[in-house]
């Protein structure tokens, strides 16, 4: 199991704090880190994280992913938007769930890189037939909904059973807590967004680990992990405590 730190437009269009969200993810166990892109007429600086990055910081931030041989994705619902960065180097590219039906995006994405589709907005027989038609595809379950019920993990092991595809995991829910049930269903990978310490708004405010946090939450995803064993049940010798 990976875990994916995604800075999304949490960097508030600040290509400062976007290179030191990467920096402090890299300083614990993650496995990988996206940052988002919205299509171009998304960023019109009418709220800060509708600026967009100099594209000079996302090739910084790839050459200081790769230097700890972490990887580096990109997250999008735009083909127009991924040609721009076709020259960057890129480990995978995740698609927006709002972007599931985007059909020519996924053909272009497909082809190039490891991709990954989120499914916020389908149902299971759409799962499937974007399955059928590329094998490949790593498919992430999630909600758009941050309420805890609404996580609805059993829908990890369901889709396992269902798919040939590799399933994975994407967190909204207001609690931390989801993870860790998310994480004994043994998704492929747990994406889960990150912010800044500073309390402000940010557009993944509420399901986001602050950046202090972030090492407490992985270590106890990995202790979980750790805990499931190899599911199977054989005889034991009765250790010696029990009889004190």
């Amino acid at each position: 199991m990976k875990l994916i730190a995604e800075i999304g437009l949490n960097h508030l269009g600040s290509d400062a704090s976007a290179i030191s969200l990467v920096k402090r993810c890299l300083k614990t166990e993650i496995d990988g880190i996206t940052l988002q892109l919205q299509p171009e007429n998304y960023y019109n600086n009418t709220r800060n994280f509708r600026k967009k990055l100099k594209t000079e910081t996302y090739k910084e931030i790839s050459t200081i992913i790769q230097k700890k041989r972490k990887m580096f994705g990109l997250a999008l619902m735009n083909e127009d938007t991924f040609s721009e960065f076709k020259d960057l180097k890129l480990d995978f590219i995740k698609i927006l769930s709002t972007a599931f039906n985007n059909k020519n995006l996924i053909d272009i994405i497909y082809k190039r890189t490891k991709t990954f589709v989120s499914t916020g907005v389908a149902n299971l027989r759409e799962i499937q037939k974007l399955g059928n038609k590329y094998p490949k595809i790593d498919f992430i379950h999630t909600s758009l909904s941050n309420k805890i019920k609404d996580a609805n993990l059993l829908a990890i092991s369901t889709l396992k059973k269902e798919l040939n595809n590799d399933v994975s995991f994407g967190h909204h829910s207001i609690k931390n807590e989801v993870m860790l049930g998310a994480a004994a269903h043994l998704p492929k990978n747990i994406f889960f967004y990150v912010k800044p310490n500073k309390k402000c708004y940010y557009p993944d405010n509420e399901h986001a680990i602050k950046i202090n946090n972030l090492r407490e939450i992985i270590d106890k995803i990995k202790l979980i992990n750790n805990s499931l064993g190899d599911g199977i049940k054989s005889k034991k010798k009765i250790p010696n405590w029990v009889f004190e």
